[in-house]
C-alpha cells in the first residue's frame, strides 16, 4: 500500500474520531451555519419581506439588495441544504448501534483519549479478546491407575475434554498465545526413566469432520527425570459465537502426599469431575473446590470413583486433591 494511500486513511479515521467523539460540536457549526444563512436570507430580502422593523434592523432600502447580495444568500441556502441532505443520508448509511461496532472503536469510547493504533490501544484490545473465549462446560477424568509404596507416588491419567465457545457479538476471536504446559514436581522418582507422558492435545471444530481438526501434538511427548517440562504454544482462531472442543490427555507420576490442583485456563461455567481408583488399594482423598466446604472422600481399590461438579470458575481458582492417604 502507497504511503500516500496510508496517509490518507489515517487523515480519514482521524476525521471519523473527530466527529464520534465531538459530536455536539458539530451540531454547534451547521446550527451557526444554518443562523448565519437565515440571517443572509433575510439581508437579501429574499424571506420576510413584509416586516418594517426588519427592513430597518438589516437596513433594507425598498426592500430591495443588490445581485450580489442574493446571489450569495441563495448560495449559502443551496450549500445549507446540501449539506444537511448529504449528512443525513451518511448519518443513517453509517448508523451503527454499540454491538455492530468493531472492537478498536469501543476502546476508543471506553477509554478515553486511547487510539486504537498505539501500543496501549494495541494492549487493550488483546487483553480484552483473550476475555471473549470461555468455556460453558469442562469435563476432567482423573484415573489413579498405580500406586507405587518404594517411592510414594501414584501413576494419574488426566483427560480433558473443554467446550470452548467465542462469544464475541460480531468479532473474530483470534489468540497467538494459547498455550499447553504440564510439569512434573522435582520430587517425583520412579523406577523408570519415563515419568510422563503428553499424549494428545486437539481442537475439534467440527466433530462431524476431521479436517477441522487443529493437531496440537504431533506425537506422544514423554517427560523424564531430566525433561520435567513441557510447553506448547498454538494459535486458536473462532469466528463470532463459534463453538469447539479442546481435549488433552496425558498421565504423569505424582507425589501422594503432594496436591493435584486444576485451574481453567480461561473463565468456565462448569466444571465435571469424574475421579477413578484404578490401584488395588483403598485411597482417602480431600476435595477442595471454590466456594466449597473441604469434603473427604473414600475411592474404593479396582474401580472405586466419585464425580462432583464446580460451578463458575475464573483462571487461578483451583479445584485440589489432596491428603492422599493408603489402605490395603
Amino acid at each position: 500500500m502507497s504511503s500516500v494511500r496510508k496517509f490518507s486513511w489515517k487523515i480519514n479515521g482521524v476525521g471519523r474520531s473527530f466527529i464520534k467523539r465531538h459530536r455536539f460540536l458539530v451540531f454547534c457549526g451547521v446550527f451557526v451555519y444554518g443562523i448565519w444563512v437565515l440571517l443572509t436570507l433575510i439581508y437579501a430580502n429574499i424571506i420576510f419581506t413584509d416586516v418594517n422593523w426588519l427592513d430597518s434592523l438589516f437596513g433594507r432600502v425598498n426592500n430591495s439588495s443588490s445581485d450580489f447580495v442574493v446571489s450569495y444568500a441563495a448560495s449559502a441556502l443551496d450549500s445549507l441544504i446540501f449539506f444537511i441532505t448529504v449528512g443525513f443520508i451518511l448519518a443513517v448509511i453509517s448508523f451503527k448501534r454499540p454491538e455492530e461496532e468493531n472492537l478498536s472503536t469501543k476502546i476508543e469510547y471506553i477509554f478515553s483519549g486511547v487510539s486504537s493504533d498505539t501500543k496501549l490501544g494495541k494492549y487493550l484490545a488483546k487483553n480484552i479478546s483473550s476475555l471473549a473465549c470461555v468455556s460453558s462446560e469442562t469435563t476432567r477424568l482423573i484415573a489413579i491407575r498405580e500406586y507405587n509404596d518404594k517411592h510414594k507416588t501414584v501413576k494419574v491419567l488426566s483427560k480433558v475434554h473443554c467446550i470452548v465457545k467465542n462469544i464475541y457479538h460480531n468479532h473474530d476471536f483470534v489468540s497467538e498465545s494459547m498455550k499447553f504446559s504440564y510439569k512434573i514436581d522435582d520430587e517425583v522418582t520412579c523406577d523408570d526413566d519415563v515419568l510422563g507422558e503428553i499424549i494428545d492435545v486437539v481442537v475439534i471444530k467440527d466433530l462431524n469432520n476431521s479436517k477441522e481438526s487443529q493437531q496440537i501434538l504431533k506425537t506422544a511427548h514423554e517427560l523424564t527425570a531430566d525433561k520435567r517440562v513441557y510447553e506448547n504454544s498454538f494459535e486458536l482462531k473462532l469466528k463470532e459465537q463459534e463453538e469447539a472442543v479442546y481435549k488433552t490427555c496425558n498421565w504423569a507420576w505424582q507425589r501422594v502426599d503432594k496436591a493435584l490442583s486444576f485451574s481453567p485456563g480461561r473463565f468456565t461455567e462448569k466444571q465435571v469431575f469424574n475421579i477413578v481408583n484404578e490401584t488395588n488399594v483403598q485411597l482417602e482423598v480431600s476435595i477442595v473446590a471454590p466456594d466449597s466446604p473441604k469434603k473427604k472422600v473414600v475411592l474404593g481399590a479396582d474401580g472405586g470413583e466419585e464425580s462432583f461438579e464446580v460451578g463458575p470458575t475464573q483462571p487461578g481458582e483451583k479445584v485440589s486433591i489432596s491428603d492422599m492417604t493408603i489402605s490395603p
